[in-house]
């Protein structure tokens, strides 16, 4: 007889084989797959699920003797993609994601950060952590697939999104005409659920959220202070002391932080009409 198999390739496990027996003149078949496993089939199909360099054997016996036949197969190791990222919520243009690479048996690493870029790190360089600044709001899924040079990867979804939140604004309208029959008020409204008819007659950032720290000063032409309030939801009454001001121009004067830690300070001018 004549022991013969087409040729095997290697690749990356777990890799199946699927033996094409082409002996000639044989009657039995021994296969030894060279990690202690054997089969007697003719053509058997064998799963190697370690990695390691396999010498394949096939003896087959028939009329007239025996004879065998081998070939050496390369099982390559199969890299594990494994990552933490923090933090899990940002403001847009603002913190970095920072993901820390726990992979295994990686040469080089695709970052893909869910919002069209990406990034390739290769095992060569010093650090193999990876950093985002998210540009746009929104919920963002990282993905690593980690690459080996024998050609074999290994992808890993995260399980849960980078939240990434608008950073802090505020605007403030130039003119407003407040409520005539306000006599008495010190000054400041509570303006968070005041009726749509009726928001235009305060004086107060229309955007309310995003912002930790806040201070609102409005001063009449002769510098005097009118208003004063810490609070980002209250809002200017157009009165001073009880009485209400008279038409004119006022100064106002705000700083503070946004909740992303930038630091804020403007100024600017506002109309009282009646």
């Amino acid at each position: 007889p004549i022991a013969q198999y087409d040729p095997v390739e290697s690749g990356c496990m777990p890799w199946t084989i699927q033996f094409n027996n082409t002996s000639r003149f044989a009657d039995t078949y021994l296969w030894n797959f060279g990690d202690g496993s054997i089969s007697k089939a003719q053509n058997p199909e064998y799963t190697y699920f370690e990695a390691g360099s396999f010498n394949i054997r096939l003896k087959v016996t028939g009329p007239g003797g025996s004879d065998e036949y081998t070939q050496i197969v390369e099982i390559y190791q199969k890299p594990v993609a494994n990552f933490d990222f923090t933090p899990d919520s940002v403001y847009v243009n603002d913190q970095p994601v920072k993901c820390l690479n726990r992979s295994l048996y990686g040469d080089s690493y695709l970052w893909e950060w869910g919002d069209g870029y990406s990034d390739t790190i290769a095992q060569t360089d010093t650090v193999i952590d990876a950093y985002h600044i998210y540009s746009d709001e929104g919920e963002y899924y990282i993905t690593l697939t980690v690459y080996t040079d024998n050609g074999c990867e290994d992808t890993r979804l995260a399980n849960q999104p980078v939240r990434v939140e608008p950073a802090g604004e505020i605007r403030y309208p130039t003119a407003f005409r407040p409520n005539m029959n306000n006599e008495g008020s010190d000054g400041g409204q509570e303006v968070s659920n005041i009726s749509a008819s009726e928001i235009n007659r305060y004086f107060f950032p229309p955007v309310k959220e995003k912002v930790y720290e806040y201070h609102l000063q409005i001063f009449n032409r002769w510098g005097e202070l009118v208003f004063e309030t810490i609070d980002i939801n209250t809002g200017w009454t157009g009165y001073y002391k009880g009485k209400l001001c008279k038409q004119d121009v006022y100064v106002w004067l705000v700083e503070g932080k946004y909740s992303n830690g930038k630091p804020f300070k403007k100024a600017g001018d506002i109309t009282l009409l009646y």
